[in-house]
């Protein structure tokens, strides 16, 4: 990281700082490398920059789109908490600028030196949460070594809690008898949407105004923010919760609220906001929730009367979040020991108090239906089913003395007979029943040439056949009555006087019988009340309507919206022009209602007239399209539509070549260039580039010149230039010698010398 961009990252958080104290209360994990948010395998001032807009993210309240250089796996809110305080914040932020420079933590942070925070490496199951599926360090029943309980925890440690699923069989549930059926183990119901499940009014390892706590679950699948709630005792007290920013209670999960933040005060408790104004009476009190517009979410009583016991050192503990958190039976006190000595379990399920989650199986059921067999159940061979021979009922009403007998119920038949030829006899539902049957008998009736059953007596049936087709006399045949024919048929006239007939006249009505003769009536009343026919009667078809001798005359079509109606000639009314309702408009329906016109807008297609709109559609009765798009993408030109075509004009205005290596950027021609970056330091024995906007001067050997004459073989080494001194000695002892601009000088001396002869002296 170059110590531009360093110093870039804290401007920003110098920024933050002013504003930044809280966020999110979801927990995290260490990622890797550590601080690598943008997932591209290193820490970096991209890292420090993502952390200060994820803290702004926060800051707004979690509600807006998650800033998108979280590229890791995970929840953001999760991936961004560095120090796993369940608040994203500054201290996050600062963590970030560690590790992009590479700078190991505090011990405080960091006790076995991994760069990751030590209270990160609680979420043993890594799924990025400390919840119910995390192993328990601090319970000595949990462990790796332990067995696995139906009891809603993870004791084996091994990260999964097999209950919690779909409820399935468990070692731990089984009676080990085939009589009790399967025992299932089952999971934690959910609770309410939140609610207070633990409470510590009376702390003993540390002072009431240190160590009072209480417990707030999400039985949701959505975080709850809950800043700006109201905090209220049965005393009266009350305090707002202000965090800063969003206060979450995550799904499925908890988190304290306490009168003390610093867990080396409070007695070891991890609190996830510190509120002030409060204390809690360790005789009896209440714990009440509000939300920002005052409803009450959620109150618990506790102590004198309630059932929900105030013991000093211990929280009073929900059992499940499935019971009602008001009710002194749903309470149990905490047995789990933390932090420094007291019992209870802050930020995890209580589950020291909580039941088994053992669900009973359904017994095996030994009952086959049958009365015949005596019933039981072996643990080992199941269920047993023995013949008996006790009286029963075979279900069949119709039989007497039912007896079992080899596992089945039979009965002797009931007799049911009435002596009737025109009777089925049976028995049904225990009642004799006699039903009429259609067989053929004999009535005794001359009158009858087939003679069958019928409602249970013998009734004859096709008398012969007496019609004299006149519609004036009753016909029937009675061959006691004196005026029977010999075949004993009768037509008599007289009961039929007075009776409709017709007497052949299609133009004569209400005709009647009179002595067996039909007698005329008056004449057929004919109008059919239509003004386009003219109204007459003929003798043998009667009433006649005839539309031509009316064709073209005004009527009324009974139609307001039609105007000039006139008869068609067949008997008809034409409707005649219709009113015109046409307003011009093309994006309205035009109709005419009981003589009115009405205008109703449409949504069809049309045409706004403008070249530079497409998709043109009709809406509340105007025509209206979408502005065509003429973005080219390109920074370099101004788009425009003229005319319904797109122009495109060149620009200069600055732009990003996407080359770290230049600058001064900038359009020219509709493409973008900048100068690029001067790299040269004036040293031959360095090459100079530049690499991803930084320069870089690398040493190199090439020959050179050291500027001085005196010197050849000149060659770069270590960023610099040097020769080797030219070799100006003449082995005479007697001359001074030296290089002097480039040339070899010998100047005579009279220092001390030897001549070589031993026979000399003072040479």
């Amino acid at each position: 990281m170059s110590r531009h961009s360093l110093h870039y990252a804290f401007k920003l958080f110098v920024l933050l700082l002013c504003i930044l104290s809280g966020g999110s209360t979801a927990r995290a994990v260490c990622l890797s490398p550590p601080g690598d948010l943008d997932a591209n395998l290193s820490a970096n001032v991209g890292d420090v920059q993502c952390s200060i807009l994820m803290n702004l993210w926060s800051l707004e309240g979690q509600i807006n789109p998650v800033p998108t250089c979280v590229k890791v796996p995970g929840s953001p809110s999760i991936v961004a908490d560095h120090n796993c305080d369940g608040v994203l914040n500054i201290a996050d932020t600062l963590l970030a600028i560690n590790f992009a420079l590479k700078v190991a933590l505090e011990p405080t942070l960091d006790a076995n030196t991994n760069q990751c925070v030590d209270a990160c490496e609680t979420d043993s199951d890594s799924d990025g949460t400390f919840d119910l599926l995390d192993c328990a360090p601090l319970n000595p029943n949990i462990s790796g070594a332990a067995a696995e309980l139906c009891n809603g925890y993870d004791d084996d440690c091994d990260g999964v809690v097999d209950e919690f699923s779909t409820p399935t069989t468990h070692a731990s549930c089984s009676d080990n008898s085939v009589c009790s059926g399967t025992e299932l183990c089952d999971g934690l119901a959910a609770g309410l949407p939140l609610m207070i499940t633990e409470i510590m009014a009376d702390p003993l390892a540390v002072s009431d105004a240190n160590g009072e706590w209480f417990e707030i679950y999400n039985g949701t699948g959505t975080s709850i923010n809950i800043n700006g709630w109201t905090i209220q005792t049965g005393q009266g007290q009350t305090h707002v919760i202000d965090a800063g920013g969003a206060l979450f209670v995550p799904p499925a999960s908890n988190i304290v609220l306490g009168r003390q933040k610093d867990s080396t005060l409070n007695g070891g408790v991890r609190v996830n906001y510190q509120y002030s104004g409060i204390t809690l009476d360790n005789a009896s009190d209440s714990v009440i929730l509000k939300n920002s517009g005052g409803a009450e979410m959620d109150r618990v009583d506790f102590g004198g009367v309630t059932g929900i016991a105030v013991v000093a050192g211990a929280t009073a503990a929900l059992i499940s979040p499935e019971l009602n958190n008001n009710v002194g039976a749903s309470w149990a006190t905490s047995t789990a020991v933390f932090g420094a000595g007291d019992k209870g379990t802050p930020v995890s399920p209580n589950f020291d108090v909580m039941p088994s989650f053992c669900l009973p199986g359904t017994p095996l059921v030994c009952v086959d239906g049958n009365v015949c067999t005596d019933d039981s159940c072996d643990a080992i061979a199941g269920c047993q089913f023995t013949n008996n021979i006790e009286p029963c009922d075979d279900e069949d009403p119709c039989t007497i003395n039912d007896t079992c007998g080899g596992g089945d119920c039979a009965g002797s038949a009931v007799v049911c007979d009435d002596s009737n030829p025109c009777t089925n006899d049976s028995c049904v539902g225990g009642v004799c029943q006699f039903v009429n049957n259609t067989l053929p008998c004999d009535d005794g009736d001359v009158c009858t040439l087939i003679d069958t059953c019928a409602g249970g007596s013998c009734a004859g049936a096709n008398p012969p056949n007496c019609d004299d087709t006149n519609p004036c006399t009753l016909d029937f045949c009675d061959q006691s009555n004196p005026g029977a024919l010999p075949n004993g048929c009768v037509n008599d006239g007289a009961p039929l006087d007075g009776t409709s007939c017709d007497d052949g006249d299609a133009c004569t009505d209400v005709d009647v019988c009179d002595g067996g003769g039909c007698l005329a009536g008056g004449p057929l009343f004919c109008d059919d009340g239509n003004d386009c026919t003219a109204d007459s009667c003929d003798s043998g078809t009667g009433c006649v309507f005839d539309g031509a001798p009316l064709s073209g005359s005004p009527c009324d079509d009974g139609d307001l919206c039609t105007l000039s109606d006139i008869c068609d000639g067949s008997g008809g009314c034409d409707p005649g022009t219709p009113v015109d309702c046409d307003d011009g408009n093309n994006c309205t329906d035009e109709q005419c209602n009981s003589g009115l016109c009405e205008y109703t807008d449409n949504t069809e297609s049309c045409d706004d007239s403008d070249p530079c709109t497409e998709n043109d559609v009709c809406g509340n009765g105007s025509c209206a399209g979408t502005p065509i798009d003429c973005d080219d993408g390109d920074v370099c030109t101004n788009d425009q539509c003229v005319a319904g075509l797109c122009e495109y004009t060149n620009n200069t205005e600055p732009c990003d070549d996407g080359d770290a290596c230049t600058e001064n950027d900038i359009c020219d021609s509709g493409n973008c260039a900048g100068t690029q970056l001067d790299c040269d330091d004036s040293n031959e024995c360095t090459d100079d580039q530049c690499v991803a906007g930084l320069c870089e001067n690398i040493d190199n050997v090439a020959a050179c010149d050291d500027g001085d004459p005196c010197t050849e073989n000149d060659v770069c080494g270590n960023g610099s230039c040097a020769g080797t001194p030219i070799d100006c000695d003449d082995g005479d002892v007697c001359t001074n010698d030296q290089c002097v601009g480039g040339l070899c000088e010998y100047t005579n001396n009279t220092e001390p010398c030897d001549d070589g002869d031993a026979c000399t002296e003072n040479d």
